[in-house]
C-alpha cells in the first residue's frame, strides 16, 4: 500500500511514532548496579586494606574503606593524596560522610587532613567522591571501567601507595528486585 497524499502520510508516522513512544513508556526500565570485583583487598608488611562500594538498587552512594594496622609502628593515612580511581583515572578526592555541603567542603579542601592508625588497630570510614558530592548525594561511576580508590599512608616517613578497584556495570531490567545480593556490595535499602 502506497500513500501518496504527503499530509496522510505525515500524520501516520506521527501516529505509529506515538504508539510506539506510548507502549515504551508504560514499562519502566531500570539499571541495577553490578560489582565484579578486580582488586578489592590488598596487603603489604603493614596493613591489610579493604573497599567494598555500597549500592542501592538505583546508584552507588559511597566507597566503604577499611584497614587493619598489623604492624608495630603507626599509620598515617594521607587524606590529600588519596584519590578517587574512576575508569582507571585518579579523578579527585574523598569527603566523609559528616562533610557535604559546600562551606564544610571548602574548608575540608584547604587543609592537611591525616588519620593516625596505631599498632593493632582498625579504621572503617565511609568515602564519597567529591566530585560526585557536588554534583548529587548519589553518584553512579562509570561503565565497563575500574574504579576504586588510590590509598596513600605513611609508614616510618615512608610513603606507601595502593590500588583497590572493583569493576561496575549495570543490568538493564523491568524490576529493580533483579539487586545482586552478593557480598562484592553492600546492598543498601531504598529510601
Amino acid at each position: 500500500m502506497f500513500i501518496r497524499n504527503k499530509q496522510i502520510r505525515s500524520n501516520l508516522k506521527i501516529a505509529i511514532l506515538s504508539i510506539v513512544m506510548l507502549i515504551s513508556g508504560c514499562v519502566n526500565t531500570y539499571y541495577v548496579p553490578r560489582v565484579t570485583p578486580t582488586k578489592i583487598e590488598t596487603e603489604n608488611e603493614h596493613f591489610i586494606a579493604n573497599i567494598l562500594p555500597a549500592c542501592t538498587p538505583y546508584a552507588c552512594i559511597f566507597i566503604g574503606l577499611v584497614i587493619d594496622n598489623k604492624s608495630s609502628k603507626n599509620i598515617e593515612i594521607d587524606w590529600n593524596r588519596t584519590f578517587f580511581i574512576e575508569d582507571g583515572i585518579t579523578k579527585g578526592r574523598f569527603t566523609f560522610e559528616d562533610i557535604k555541603n559546600p562551606i564544610s567542603l571548602y574548608a575540608f579542601l584547604n587543609r592537611k587532613i591525616t588519620t593516625i592508625i596505631r599498632p593493632g588497630y582498625r579504621i572503617t570510614v565511609m568515602l564519597y567522591p567529591i566530585a560526585k558530592v557536588l554534583t548529587s548525594y548519589e553518584f553512579r561511576f562509570r561503565l565497563n571501567g575500574s574504579n576504586g580508590v588510590y590509598l596513600t599512608v605513611i609508614v616510618d616517613g615512608k610513603e606507601i601507595t595502593e590500588e583497590l578497584l572493583f569493576d561496575l556495570s549495570y543490568i538493564k531490567t523491568q524490576n529493580p528486585e533483579n539487586y545482586p545480593k552478593d557480598k562484592s556490595v553492600v546492598n543498601l535499602p531504598e529510601d
